[in-house]
């Protein structure tokens, strides 16, 4: 973000923030001035449990999957990391509930244990 206000400057107002004219006491207060509207430029990310319950009502909208299995994924993808301020699905790289959702019931199928040689559903 810095360096774009840098160069907006040279581009927009033909500063040359490399050339003697500018004294360093200018270059500071420069400096401060580009930090303080790259950061208030920057989003402002929303507190955990905001964002908690917001991927719990995103991950609810899939019924179909049962209330159990549901709950699960939910504990296991909200968990956060050591700091608390990211959860472990805001992580990844890419993260698509449904799709996660489908290999989840898949893996989950191929690990339960089997009774009568049929895998139990979920609740």
């Amino acid at each position: 973000m810095e360096k774009k206000v840098y160069k907006l400057l040279k581009e927009r107002y033909h500063y040359d923030l490399d050339s003697e004219w500018f004294t360093d006491e200018m270059l500071c207060v420069i400096d401060d001035t580009i930090k303080v509207v790259t950061e208030l430029l920057q989003p402002k990310k929303k507190p955990l449990e905001e964002r908690k319950v917001k991927f719990k009502v995103n991950v609810l909208k899939f019924p179909d999957y049962g209330e159990i299995m549901l709950d699960e994924f939910i504990d296991y993808w909200s968990e956060h990391n050591d700091n608390g301020k990211k959860m472990k699905f805001e992580m990844q790289k890419t993260f698509n509930i449904d799709l996660r959702l489908k290999q989840w019931q898949k893996r989950s199928n191929q690990y339960q244990t089997k009774s009568n040689g049929v895998n139990q559903d979920w609740a």
